[in-house]
């Protein structure tokens, strides 16, 4: 009710507003208001017909949720308006959430920023036109007075960026005249410095890596091509040989499909298309085969490798788990037999408990059947005296 209370109070532009509908189709928040009592919306639809709750049941089953076009009776309004709505599910409660506004206001704003833009747009490119002009014709004059000196500069200069580029070789400034073309060598010179820093950190960092990824021979590292089911391994690391038996030379070029179970290779292009968002293909526990075609229980991670924005490969780390599955397996057999043990005990003290019980319920009646003797035998003195006195007295 706390959620519903703050999502009532946000404020949408373009008299928008968040709606709140069970996935039964019980509204919690309509058209801005609580609802309290029972509002059933699953049947509602707009003046087109369309079925504006199905729409709403299929966005909760879509991971990304949904846009809906439709019509819709504004707060304000009996005639329905064209309206845009978001809408997303969340399972743990059943809950649809949506967001909406109605798009004749942004259009016309929308409208009108077209229009200022357009008319900015000509005025820009008319000053453009004209700095154009203006400098294109100084340019001509200034070009035409240092035509020769320029020249020459320009293919010292070009002589310099050259060696620059392929030789990381810096330049001396005297040989340039023109201020300007010292300024760019300067900031050249500093970035051939930079870049031979840069290289040497990429060098040594790409030393790091590759002895890390040879010194860890318990984890496999296993890079293949993204070709579905049948990805091509292009590198396979010391730990990849140490825990499946092959050398990195007679694997290199397989189809990594010989490494996986039947049912498991079959998922591969489904990996491939949470990879291609970016996300793990994989990762958790699962099997594998090694060179002998025997099966170990191993955890198995699947990772995009991205060039740019471009998904080029994938990277595969395992670790082979069957020291941890075997003690698993003896803690659990220990564990059931320790319950075992316990039910054993508790069923046996559960029986002790009910023979006492019994004895227990023996002795109060024997005990009521003693008190009540006890009440009788007093009873019959008194009786005695009163008799002995009558006796007396006759």
């Amino acid at each position: 009710m706390e959620l519903i209370k703050q999502a009532q109070k946000q404020k949408i532009d373009f008299g928008g507003y968040i709606f709140i509908n069970e996935y039964a189709g019980q509204a919690l928040l309509f058209d801005g208001q609580i609802i309290t009592d029972s509002f059933n919306v699953s049947d509602m639809t707009d003046p087109s017909g369309k079925r504006l709750f199905d729409i709403e049941k299929e966005a909760f089953h879509t991971e990304d949720g949904l846009f809906m076009n439709y019509e819709f009776k504004p707060t304000n309004s009996d005639i329905p308006e064209p309206k845009l709505s978001y809408m997303k599910g969340y399972s743990d409660w059943d809950w649809i959430i949506g967001v909406g506004i109605y798009v004749s206001k942004p259009d016309k704003e929308i409208a009108q920023l077209n229009s200022n833009f357009e008319n900015e747009s000509k005025l820009k490119l008319l000053k453009s036109l004209l700095l154009l002009f203006f400098f294109a014709s100084l340019t001509y004059f200034i070009l035409r007075h240092i035509n020769k000196r320029l020249l020459l500069q320009i293919s010292i200069f070009k002589e310099f960026l050259h060696k620059a580029a392929f030789n990381e070789e810096k330049k001396k400034l005297n040989d340039l005249l023109f201020q300007e073309l010292r300024d760019i060598a300067v900031a050249v010179n500093n970035m051939t410095k930079e870049s031979h820093t840069l290289n040497t950190k990429i060098r040594e960092q790409d030393h790091h890596i590759k002895s890390i990824f040879e010194a860890a021979d318990n984890i496999a590292f296993i890079i293949t091509d993204i070709q579905g089911e049948e990805s091509v391994i292009t590198e396979f690391s010391p730990g990849a040989e140490n825990i499946f038996g092959y050398h990195k030379e007679e694997i290199i070029g397989k189809e990594v499909a010989i490494l996986h179970r039947k049912q498991d290779v079959k998922r591969f292009p489904l990996m491939q298309k949470l990879l291609a968002k970016g996300k793990k293909g994989f990762d958790g526990e699962t099997v594998l085969i090694n060179k002998k075609g025997d099966e170990f229980p191993a955890l198995f991670t699947l990772h995009p490798l991205m060039k740019n924005t471009e998904i080029v490969a994938t990277i595969g780390v395992a670790i082979n788990i069957s020291q941890r599955k075997k003690a698993e397996n003896a803690l659990k057999l220990l564990k059931e037999n320790l319950e075992q043990k316990v039910s054993d005990r508790t069923t046996e003290l559960q029986k002790r408990y009910d023979e006492l019980q019994e004895k227990n319920d023996e002795l109060e009646k024997y005990n009521t059947l003693f008190v009540g003797r006890e009440f009788r035998i007093k009873e019959l003195r008194e009786k005695v005296k009163e008799l002995e006195k009558i006796i007396q007295t006759k």
